[in-house]
């Protein structure tokens, strides 16, 4: 075989196994499969297979709810406000702008406040407010399956399979060289060449690749 073809083979090995699928055969109930999707997507991104295998990703997770799942997302809502002057602590402004600073309250309150206006003894500003709001995506019967990729969890199963693909293709190269020239003075530099960066280009690789959690509603 030659040392190509070898290392190919070995590095299908990164692809095996990296990957966890979660069925309803799995769970007590279909409910408890529904109740274990919802605690481990809520915050992740994650990406989203219909029944006619089009797929998108939905960042900060998702929920399952009445049959139907839903994504979560963010709005931004810009509101104004006014507060008396000497219910404030401290006014942070930014890059010497007075009209964007930063207002921390005796109530422990901070606001990162733009337009400021200071008239009599109040405080005028708007201040950019984040709400949380729930999209739905799709009726769970179109739903194909949902995926979830950790690319750091690919690093200690690439680093050792790269330590076993280095050095395997360093004692086959050292023995194949040797053969040729009669002799075996050649055969440890190759060796700690591939232990060394094997784990190095197999780390990368696992972390390519990662671990993959999939939640199967319809395969």
């Amino acid at each position: 075989m030659k040392i190509f073809d070898l290392l190919i083979l070995l590095l299908s090995l990164l692809v095996i196994g990296c990957s966890t699928t979660y069925r309803v055969s799995d769970f007590a109930s279909r409910d408890k499969f529904y109740d274990d999707f919802n605690k481990f997507v809520r915050d992740k991104s994650v990406k989203v297979t219909l029944v006619n295998d089009s797929s998108f990703y939905v960042e900060n997770g998702a929920q399952i709810k009445n049959d139907t799942i839903y994504s979560f997302g963010q709005e931004i809502i810009i509101r104004n406000k006014k507060i008396p002057s000497s219910d404030t602590v401290e006014i942070n402004y930014t890059n010497s702008n007075p009209m964007s600073a930063e207002i921390l309250l005796k109530n422990g309150n901070k606001y990162q406040a733009n337009q400021i206006k200071f008239i009599a003894d109040s405080i005028y500003f708007s201040y950019n407010d984040k709400i949380g709001t729930i999209n739905k995506i799709s009726s769970l019967d179109k739903l194909k399956c949902i995926s979830y990729r950790n690319h750091w969890l690919g690093i200690p199963f690439g680093f050792l399979d790269g330590l076993v693909i280095g050095t395997g293709a360093g004692i086959i190269y050292s023995k194949s060289m040797s053969d040729q020239a009669g002799k075996d003075t050649d055969l440890l530099a190759p060796i700690i060449i591939g232990t060394t960066f094997g784990p190095i280009v197999g780390s990368v690789f696992g972390w390519i690749i990662g671990w993959s959690y999939t939640y199967e509603f319809n395969p």
